[in-house]
């Protein structure tokens, strides 16, 4: 009988950023000594047990998954925290995205979280204010790219679209960047398809893809833009 798949990560695409994310610092009080170790743009410090030391996640992940030390969260990694910054994200209007309460959140909460539950006090309530505070901010990043892409023209001479998006992280980017190339691949095409329409109709309406008798406003182009789901 084969084996059941195992449950899909609650953040897939942070993978594409992990590799840069593991270089974020952490605070660790390890339970063995290691010497300092020489990397490409520092070195680690020296571990002695006991005694608290900061390091790059993936040291600190790698050595509490092999149960030789144990994680100190960063301040912003608790309930209080997270509950604070979704309820200030949301007092703000869609176009003021706040700064992130860090750059690699989302990585550093999902590995924190799946790898030291146990040392992440409340980990259930923090891990339900990490989603609602990051489902805040994507929120917003889906209606910016909407207001900035979902306009008539098309793309611009080169087939290219530029969103701006401040203020939000490299993981916010991965986890938009597929929507985000297919409403501007769908707004292109929409774009170039309703100039040739206009261009053929000869304002008598002909190439107008309206249906229902004109009065609705409706068009065909409109319903398959709003089925990029966003």
């Amino acid at each position: 009988m084969p084996s059941a798949a195992p449950p899909p990560p609650l953040y897939p695409l942070l993978q594409l950023t992990h590799l840069t994310a593991g270089a974020t610092p952490i605070t660790i009080t390890p339970s063995i000594g290691l010497p300092a170790l020489p990397l490409l743009t520092a070195s680690t410090p020296p571990l002695r047990p006991g005694i608290p030391a900061t390091v790059p996640l993936w040291l600190g992940l790698t050595l509490k998954k092999t149960r030789r030390a144990v994680l100190t969260p960063p301040p912003w990694l608790r309930a209080e925290a997270l509950e604070r910054a979704a309820a200030a994200e949301r007092a703000t209007p869609d176009d003021a995205l706040l700064p992130p309460v860090d750059e690699a959140f989302l990585e550093v909460a999902a590995s924190v979280c799946a790898a030291a539950a146990e040392d992440v006090p409340e980990v259930a309530r923090v891990r339900r204010a990490l989603d609602d505070y990051a489902g805040v901010r994507a929120g917003k990043v889906r209606r910016a790219v909407r207001a900035q892409v979902g306009v008539p023209g098309g793309a611009p001479a080169g087939g290219g679209v530029a969103v701006k998006l401040p203020r939000v992280t490299r993981a916010e980017v991965a986890l938009v960047r597929d929507v985000v190339a297919r409403v501007c691949a769908m707004e292109w095409r929409l774009g170039r398809e309703g100039g040739a329409a206009s261009g053929t109709g000869g304002g008598t309406g002909e190439g107008d893809t309206t249906t229902g008798g004109g009065g609705t406003g409706t068009t065909e182009g409109g319903r398959q833009l709003r089925r990029v789901q966003m």
